[in-house]
């Protein structure tokens, strides 16, 4: 895509390139991204522009013949990053899991993270607290548990726990649903974060 925009020249261009692969049992994706500085699409939203971006993931799906009531075991892992075209990176995430979903329909999941920010400009994360500019890599742990969200009540709950911004991150997230068939859908979450910078 390009676009043309009065006072702004040059690096007006966006383009992505996508692999995918799906069969019963791997899952696989490859994506490379691109958008200049200039790239203003108007009508449309960026979340960000004037970076390059790898996403890849790739996943494996296990169904045990008969053990501790699994349905199926799917180890993956995936990894994004977003690089400005100086070189400087400024997201990082490789993700390593395991989900167990058991035949009851409910199921866990554990991880690891590795993650990196960095930081051209200083900001204020709230106000009088403010992350400098440079380079936080961290590791964090997640656990979350879903009981069998084709019922009419279920209950999830996550939590995660590691570093950011070079200082730690406490993340619990509970939520409960309740749902009519395919006609009506509600949910009641509470993200709780506590940081200590």
């Amino acid at each position: 895509a390009k676009t043309d925009t009065p006072g702004l020249d040059g690096r007006d261009q966006a383009f992505a390139l996508k692999a995918n692969y799906n069969s019963a049992k791997w899952i696989s994706r490859l994506d490379y991204t691109e958008v200049g500085e200039n790239f203003n699409p108007e009508v449309g939203f960026l979340t960000r522009k004037d970076y390059r971006n790898i996403s890849a993931f790739l996943l494996r799906r296990f169904r045990p013949k008969d053990l501790w009531g699994l349905l199926e075991i799917r180890p993956h892992a995936a990894y994004n990053s977003f690089w400005t075209f100086d070189g400087f990176q400024e997201t990082g995430f490789l993700h390593f899991d395991s989900q167990f979903e058991f035949k009851t329909g409910s199921q866990v999941s554990a991880a690891v993270n590795f993650t990196r920010a960095g930081v051209i400009n200083a900001f204020d994360i709230i106000d009088g607290v403010t992350i400098q500019p440079g380079t936080y890599d961290h590791r964090e742990g997640s656990l979350s548990f879903f009981t069998n969200q084709s019922k009419p009540f279920s209950f999830s709950f996550r939590t995660t726990v590691g570093g950011s911004f070079g200082g730690n991150r406490v993340l619990v997230s509970p939520a409960v649903r309740y749902r009519i068939g395919e006609t009506f859908s509600s949910e009641l979450a509470v993200d709780y974060n506590e940081f200590s910078l």
